[in-house]
């Protein structure tokens, strides 16, 4: 009995002496599991209905949370009115209007990273990422999955590798790209940079995904732009003062982008020549999301709008309807609040990154508000796992120090 109670007094005092660790370990794990299960059906392996693990895997992330909060920290009023906000906002959307598990899911996700650290976030989302990537393509390759490859009139045999569609493919291609380079930040080594360039030029060969391979080149440009001018200051003893207008520009990106894409979709015109150009521009974009609000229309908490893609196979359909932009698909499906929402964590986040000194992540934030001006995978958690850090622990406090330190050797 005396052993018994000693061990669970050893016990008791280990975890009490390292509950931080153990919470990120099973917040990690949680993160992993999620991330594995929404990456799989974004490709073509045969899944079954998941509904009720869906539905065990929310319940133990919303224990993990309420068990966090209990024995972790104690919150500031700051922290809880804004945690209380979006999560009401996003469980009324969820529970009266929309019916999407995307919000559950990724607010769960949001609220579970609360003083957590976002590199270790972001080093677990990678190294399964790359895992899951390499698997997809060999599965295709050696045709224990299907290999969809897409021929549409005035385009190149558009290859998906294993995944649902080319544009979704290149899509965790240029994610991968951007958790790298948070990884790596001011370590980036020029080769890394010349690898980033051959992957944004092979998803434009094989899968003619024109935004991501875009979004990949100009990511690589603006790091080697930064690259240098860090080189330059070093060099001369001395930094450079950054334009303020460019800064405000980035960490105000989301809402302007979206405020950009949202104008162009209502001035859209059928009978206009100009909007015709710039609808193809956007592979049609604007007409889609133009349709989707004549029909269905703005609402506070949204509404389930049902949607036909091209994914997941090669047959063409004819009613196809999808909203691609995830600013307009978040406006309409998940309503203004979540929207507002949504752009709010998007400035805190890039503002924070500002105020840091942390160029790199708020180039990565750029590039994702940009990308997600035509494509839809904002809130996806097999995608986009950057919004999570609107309550992680401070991106410099876990590595910035020794940033400084490089800096200050050099």
């Amino acid at each position: 009995m005396q052993m018994g109670t000693e061990l669970l007094y050893r016990i008791e005092k280990y975890f009490e002496i390292n509950k931080k660790e153990i919470l990120e370990k099973c917040y990690l794990i949680l993160f992993g599991i999620f991330f594995v299960d929404a990456f799989l059906h974004t490709t073509m392996f045969p899944l079954k209905d998941h509904s009720q693990f869906h539905i065990m895997l929310r319940i133990v992330m919303l224990v993990f949370i309420f068990a966090k909060i209990a024995i972790s920290q104690i919150y500031r009023v700051s922290e809880v009115f804004v945690i209380s906000i979006v999560m009401l906002s996003f469980f009324v959307a969820y529970a009266r209007r929309s019916r999407y598990e995307i919000l559950l899911t990724f607010v769960l996700l949001l609220i579970g990273a609360q003083g957590l650290s976002f590199r270790k976030i972001v080093q677990v989302y990678f190294g399964l990422g790359a895992i899951l990537m390499v698997l997809m393509i060999v599965a295709a390759e050696t045709g224990l999955i299907e290999n969809l490859i897409y021929h549409q009139e005035g385009r190149r045999a558009r290859i998906a590798f294993g995944s649902v569609y080319p544009t979704d493919f290149s899509a965790h291609v240029f994610y991968l790209c951007l958790a790298w380079t948070y990884i790596r930040k001011e370590r980036l080594r020029i080769r890394e940079l010349i690898i980033f360039f051959i992957c944004g030029s092979a998803i434009y060969v094989f899968c003619d995904a024109r935004m991501n391979t875009v979004m990949i080149i100009l990511l690589t440009l603006m790091l080697l732009y930064q690259k240098i001018q860090r080189h330059r200051e070093i060099k001369k003893g001395k930094t450079r003062r950054r334009s303020r207008l460019i800064q405000g520009l980035m960490v105000g990106a989301v809402p302007l982008c979206a405020g950009l894409i949202t104008l162009l979709t209502l001035s859209y015109r059928e009978d206009s020549e100009f909007w015709k150009i710039v609808n193809w521009l956007t592979s049609s974009r604007l007409l889609l999301g133009k349709k989707g609000i004549t029909e269905y229309g703005f609402s506070w908490f949204g509404q389930y709008i049902p949607m036909i893609g091209f994914g997941g196979s090669t047959e063409t359909r004819a009613n196809y309807f999808f909203l691609d932009s995830s600013y307009i698909s978040i406006l309409l499906c998940m309503g203004t609040v979540v929207f507002c929402v949504i752009c709010f964590l998007s400035v805190k986040i890039s503002y924070r990154a500002l105020k840091e000194e942390d160029f790199v992540f708020l180039t990565i934030l750029f590039c994702m508000a940009l990308q997600c001006t035509v494509e839809h995978h904002m809130l996806e958690i097999a995608y986009n796992p950057f919004l999570l850090s609107a309550f992680a622990k401070s991106m410099q406090n876990s590595d910035g120090i020794i940033l400084k330190k490089e800096k200050a050797n050099e």
